[in-house]
Formats: structure tokens, sequence, C-alpha cells
């Protein structure tokens, strides 16, 4: 399983670097994955609310998620309160409709929050790719250090971790892992800042330092969240789309919360550009 997925990682790597080596290649590679990424995850926070006894709208849940990612390119911050205001209404609309209404309080819940988990932080990454001027080396970055903390918390933890993380939560994880998680994350951003072509205008090495601090503990807490659903709905993994990480949010959980921080970071120092 870890040869696998550390395979797999390999692969990914390699096209987004190509990526953003080519831009041509990454203008449609990221949207696509982006989009994809966002439907898939989404299916599966809604397929796992089932295993729970919760039917929320899986099909309005993949069209919510849509127009969010359509107007991403507009004008995100305005009209996603407008969004998600008619989303409510309609889903509990379409919730009165079911048979019994035993857990309607509760579907609308959990259509909500699979409403915000997931496509909001999708959509502030396809804003950025709306910046010509630093989109592929910031989204490039965000992806290979977040992943780089995923696969150096999963290998250290498989090689030498003995001291749990967090046993009710998600048994695997340990703190070893975590450290290795921390200590390859800061490798990678530091690996890209100085080495990637055009990296260090956006990332100067004390900033991706920094950043890559911040993606591995945040993107861990992002993979204790995911956890903690897949704990509730009694599954190991979210889906079994990726070989070697199982389903779509098993691989993003990480990008859900440092997407914003990258957002954030990028607001705060290209003061220049649109948003």
């Amino acid at each position: 399983m870890l040869a696998l997925r550390l395979l797999t990682t390999a692969v990914f790597f390699a096209l987004f670097i190509l990526g953003m080596l080519i831009p041509e290649f990454g203008r449609v590679l990221f949207p696509v994955f982006i989009v994809f990424a966002t439907l898939t995850g989404s299916w599966e926070y809604f397929t796992m609310c089932r295993s729970r006894g919760l039917h929320p709208p899986r099909v309005f849940g993949l069209i919510f998620s849509m127009a969010v990612l359509l107007v991403a390119g507009e004008n995100l911050f305005e009209l996603f309160p407008v969004l998600l205001s008619i989303a409510v209404i309609l889903t509990a609309l379409l919730q009165m409709n079911r048979a019994g209404h035993e857990n309607f309080t509760a579907e609308i819940g959990a259509a909500v929050f699979g409403y915000v988990y997931v496509s909001l932080p999708m959509a502030f990454v396809l804003v950025i790719l709306a910046q010509a001027e630093i989109a592929l080396r910031s989204v490039v970055f965000m992806l290979i250090v977040s992943w780089s903390s995923d696969t150096g918390a999963y290998a250290i933890g498989r090689i030498c971790g003995k001291h749990k993380l967090s046993p009710r939560l998600s048994p695997g994880k340990t703190i070893e892992g975590a450290l290795g998680g921390v200590s390859l994350s800061l490798l990678a951003a530091a690996l890209l800042s100085l080495f990637a072509p055009g990296m260090n205008v956006v990332f100067p090495l004390s900033h991706a330092l920094l950043l890559g601090l911040l993606f591995s503990v945040v993107g861990q807490a992002g993979d204790l969240v995911e956890s903690a659903l897949k704990r509730d709905a009694g599954i190991k993994d979210s889906g079994i789309i990726i070989p070697g990480m199982g389903g779509m949010l098993d691989v993003i959980d990480s990008l859900l919360v440092c997407a914003p921080i990258l957002f954030i970071y990028l607001i705060l120092t290209w003061k220049d550009l649109v948003w």
C-alpha cells in the first residue's frame, strides 16, 4: 500500500510540475482537476451521510457545487451567499417531499455542511487560477507542499510511528508521522522556492517555509476532520477512485483547508491584483 501510494503521489507531482512548466497544458489540467475533484468529493461526502441514515440530496449537491465553481471566475464573494441561501431553501423543500421527516433538521444541516465543506475551498483555487500572473505557480506550490505533508505523515507513521496522535478519531495517525509530515512539507516548500522556475517570485524562501509549516499543520487538521466524518460513517476510505489513497476526499482533505490560507496569503502579498 505504501509503495502504491508513493507511486500515485509521484505521478500527480509529475503532472503538476509539467502543468506549471507548460502553461498551455496547466491551464487545462488544473481547472479540470478542480472540477472533477469537487464533484467527486461532494458525491463521496453525500454518500457517507447515507451510512448514518441521512439522505441529503446528492444530485442537487452536485448541481450546487457546479454552480459555485461557475461563479468563481466572476464574483464568488458576492454570489456565494446568494447561492447558499437559495440552496438552503431548495434543500428544505426537497427534504420535505421525502417520506418521513424524522431526520429533517439533521439532513438539512448535513447538506449545508457539504455545500460549504467541499465546493467553497475548491472555488478559491479557481479564483487563484484566474490570476494569470501567479496562477500556476501558486496552485502547484500548494498541491505539492500539502501532499508532501500527507505523504510524509503516512510514510513515517507507517515506518516508525509509535505514539498515537488522535486514537479516537484516527487510530493509524501518530505523532512521529505528524512530525514527518511537517518535515517533508518544509523540505518541499524550500526546494520549490529555491529551484522551481519563477517560484521564488511568488514564494520567497522565508514565506515558503512559513506556508510549508502552515499547510502541514492545518492540512493534518483537515485530515483529522475527514477522519472524523469517515469514523462517524463507519468507513475506512471515502471511496476507491485513487489507487493507494482511497477516495477523492481522502486526497483533497488537506487542500480544503490549505486553499483558503493560500488565498489569504496571495491577497496580502499581491495587492495590485484584482480579486
